[in-house]
């Protein structure tokens, strides 16, 4: 009859199905917080994907919980992810975790990416005439049955075609840039948009150009638009972010690293998008690039706060509104350079989209 300690040593959770609930019931309806949580998750699902099953009260759903659901459940209640195998999550308390040398040496890195391989996924790509493909496990586990690509098929094959190719061509010609240019000008219809970037532009102009970009969304749904960016900077922002994701030291990208998928900076493979970025209720689907993302800035202080790095003081509660977080350049020597040209490239790219919405 002794009472059950609430700092008991291990729980594990393997209900088939409603795990994470049982897991927020203990966390958020209970004074319990074990040292260590052992909790099966869904196997099949995305490391990047947020899925959370549906409440109990709506009645059976075994349908299993994403890892990422439970990494973003247990951090909420100062738990951090520490090991998971095929099945199963480990999670301790995160005073445990940063009071344990040994446990940060065992394990430096506690993001999903470094802890945990999806090998039972299976992964739909489209090809750019239509067809749907499958890639890893092409079976429903639970049930034994095989995946046929052949079922999951949108169109016929017969309708199959990419619609934006080129007209067929009588042999294989090099072509300069200039040349190319000037081809797709000659068989696209671009929207010039720099009456709408310029204050010294006529209204007639102006006229003209927002009929001709409205024209050219109702017909296609969107549009090709010539708008006032430098060439220079254009080519020195590709150049440059190129080195940053592809050709330097991890620790640098790190060194940009927010964990907040919300926050501005590098992000890491299979971590966020723009839909995450807003908040919005679609699953937690994410792409699966490398990225820094920037917005607004500073201008009083480009390089911001050196313990945080922050470049502006911005609302914590809007996300778009986050400092953004550059490399030092202790750590690159082109950081000042990469920083200078993405910033000089962004007020470009406002412009020319101001100029656009304007229209």
């Amino acid at each position: 009859n002794e009472a059950m300690p609430s700092d008991f040593d291990f729980l594990c959770i393997d209900i088939d199905g409603m795990d994470y609930w049982v897991l927020v019931d203990v966390l958020e309806h209970s004074d319990f917080r074990p040292k260590v949580i052992c909790i099966e998750f869904n196997p099949t699902m995305p490391s990047d994907l947020i899925y959370i099953p549906p409440p109990p009260q709506t009645g059976e759903s075994r349908h299993g919980t994403s890892l990422a659901a439970l990494v973003e459940l247990c951090q909420t209640h100062n738990y951090v992810l520490v090991e998971t195998t095929l099945y199963n999550a480990f999670f301790v308390p995160e005073a445990v975790y940063q009071g344990s040398d040994i446990l940060k040496e065992l394990v430096p890195d506690t993001s999903i990416e470094a802890l945990h391989e999806t090998t039972m996924g299976t992964t739909l790509y489209q090809l750019y005439d239509g067809t749907l493909k499958l890639w890893g496990c092409q079976k429903l586990l639970w049930h034994r049955i095989p995946i046929q690509e052949s079922n999951i098929q949108m169109i016929s094959s017969q309708e199959r075609h990419f619609p934006f190719a080129p007209p067929p061509t009588s042999g294989i010609q090099r072509a300069d840039a200039e040349a190319l240019y000037n081809d797709f000008i000659k068989n696209h219809v671009v929207v010039d948009v720099h009456p709408w970037c310029s204050e010294s532009a006529l209204d007639e102009a102006r006229m003209e150009c927002a009929q001709a970009l409205l024209n050219q969304l109702q017909k296609d749904g969107f549009a090709y638009v010539r708008a006032p960016l430098e060439v220079g900077t254009c080519q020195s922002a590709l150049e440059l972010t190129k080195i940053f994701l592809q050709e330097v030291d991890e620790h640098v990208r790190r060194s940009c690293l927010v964990k907040d998928r919300a926050k501005r900076g590098y992000s890491p493979m299979n971590t966020e998008n723009f839909a995450s970025l807003l908040g919005l209720d679609n699953g937690g689907k994410n792409d699966l690039v490398r990225k820094y993302r920037m917005g607004p800035f500073s201008e009083e202080s480009n390089n911001g706060d050196e313990e945080t790095g922050d470049s502006e003081q911005a609302p914590k509660s809007n996300s778009l509104l986050q400092p953004n977080v550059w490399p030092s350049s202790d750590e690159w020597d082109k950081a000042s350079d990469f920083q200078d040209t993405i910033q000089d490239y962004y007020l470009q790219i406002v412009q020319a989209s101001n100029g656009i919405v304007s229209a």
